[in-house]
């Protein structure tokens, strides 16, 4: 294991500035491909019909999926980030599992 003065990690101190810390990450892995993040707005009971749909269909392709209620509401938002070749299938698979939702436009992630 290795001690904090052998970390690849720069030491922080109070005043540090968390971004230019945030660029010393490295990479994930596979992220020098182009990526999409997808709103699509469901029930909540559909949510995880919705989420195994993606994670069936996209597999590798899926990055995060993140899931926010949407106050005074019974409809949960979720932001799919995925590999940008896999958005039609993944889009494709949403569909077939839900009743009714909306979806948001792609955007580019940097």
């Amino acid at each position: 294991m290795k001690t904090p003065e052998q970390s690849s990690l720069p030491r922080r101190s109070v005043g540090d500035n968390v971004a230019v810390l945030h660029r010393c990450v490295p990479a994930l892995p596979g992220r020098d491909e182009p990526q999409i993040s997808l709103c699509v707005i469901v029930e909540a009971a559909e949510m995880f019909h919705v989420r195994r749909a993606v994670f069936q269909a996209g597999g590798q392709s899926v990055q995060i999926i993140k899931g926010l209620p949407m106050p005074h509401s019974s409809k949960v938002r979720l932001y799919i980030t995925m590999k940008a070749g896999a958005l039609d299938q993944i889009r494709n698979a949403v569909m077939a599992a839900i009743s009714a939702g909306e979806f948001g436009p792609a955007r580019g992630v940097s």
